[in-house]
C-alpha cells in the first residue's frame, strides 16, 4: 500500500488526531509495511502532545526547509510505526518541498499518514495527499463544513474517500445511515463511538489500538483499515458491520 493518506478537518476537538494516530497503528499491523504518521498541525502539534514528545533533532520542519527525507526525521513507535513530530517552531513552510519528500516514501512502498489542521498544514495535505478521510460530527454547521471542504480537496484534483463521524455518543442505524449520505452526498466510511479508552491511551502516550488490542472501539479501526485497503467494501459503514 503506497499512498499518502490525509485525515483532514475544519472542525475542533472532532478527534481527528486521535483518529489520524490510531488508524496509523492499525494500518501498520495490517500491511506489515512501513507506517508513517506526519504531524502536520504547525498550531498545537496535537499529535506530538499525544505522544509526548519533547524537542528532539528532527521534525517535519527538517522536511520542509531542509529537505530531509522523512525517514530520517521520524521516531519508531513501540508499535512498529513510524512518526514525525511537529514543534511548531518554523514561520517558514515549503509545501511543494513537503509534498517532494513525502513521495519518497511512496517510492519505497510505504504508507504515509498526514494529520492536518487548517493552514499551513491544510496546504501540505492538499499538495501531498493522494486520499482523503474527512471527520466530521453530526451537526448541520460541522457537515456544511464537511463538504465545502471536500469541493476544495476535489478542485485540486484529489480523492475523498468518504466521511467519518468520531466520536459519536449515539448509534446510527443502516438506515439512519443511508439517510446522511443521501444528503451530503458523500459515503460515510465509519461511526467511531467516544470511547474512555483513547483517553486513557492518550494520557499514556500510545494508540488506543496498541494498549488496548481487544476492545470494541479497536475492532472499528481494524475494519476502517481493512476497508481502506479494499475500496470495494466502501459500500458499507464500519459501525454496521461491526455492531449490527
Amino acid at each position: 500500500m503506497k499512498k499518502t493518506l490525509a485525515i483532514v478537518s475544519l472542525e475542533k476537538e472532532v478527534g481527528k488526531s486521535t483518529l489520524a494516530l490510531n488508524l496509523a497503528n492499525s494500518l501498520n499491523i495490517i500491511t506489515e509495511q512501513p507506517t508513517f504518521l506526519l504531524d502536520l498541525d504547525f498550531h498545537n502539534a496535537g499529535l506530538t502532545k499525544i505522544l509526548g514528545l519533547q524537542e528532539l533533532p528532527a521534525s517535519i520542519h527538517d522536511i520542509t526547509l531542509k529537505n530531509l527525507h522523512p525517514r530520517e526525521a521520524a521516531y519508531k513507535h513501540a508499535s512498529g510505526f513510524y512518526f514525525v513530530p511537529n514543534f511548531c517552531i518554523s514561520k517558514n513552510f515549503s509545501s511543494s518541498l513537503l509534498a517532494k519528500n513525502i513521495s519518497k516514501l511512496k517510492q519505497e512502498n510505504s504508507l504515509a499518514i498526514l494529520d492536518s489542521n487548517s493552514g499551513k498544514g491544510m496546504l501540505g495535505s492538499l499538495e501531498a495527499g493522494d486520499e482523503f478521510i474527512i471527520v466530521s460530527s453530526f451537526s448541520k454547521q460541522a457537515l456544511e463544513q464537511s463538504m465545502q471542504l471536500a469541493s476544495i480537496i476535489e478542485s485540486n484534483s484529489k480523492t475523498v474517500l468518504g466521511i467519518v463521524f468520531n466520536k459519536t455518543k449515539t448509534n446510527l442505524d443502516a438506515s439512519s445511515i443511508e439517510k446522511i449520505e443521501l444528503a451530503i452526498g458523500r459515503k460515510v466510511l465509519a461511526v467511531l463511538p467516544e470511547h474512555n479508552s483513547l483517553h486513557a491511551a492518550n494520557l499514556k502516550n500510545h494508540p488506543m489500538t496498541y494498549l488496548y488490542p481487544s476492545i470494541k472501539p479497536t475492532l472499528l479501526f481494524k475494519t476502517l483499515s481493512q476497508t481502506l485497503l479494499n475500496h470495494s467494501d466502501l459500500n458499507q459503514p464500519i459501525q454496521n458491520k461491526i455492531l449490527a
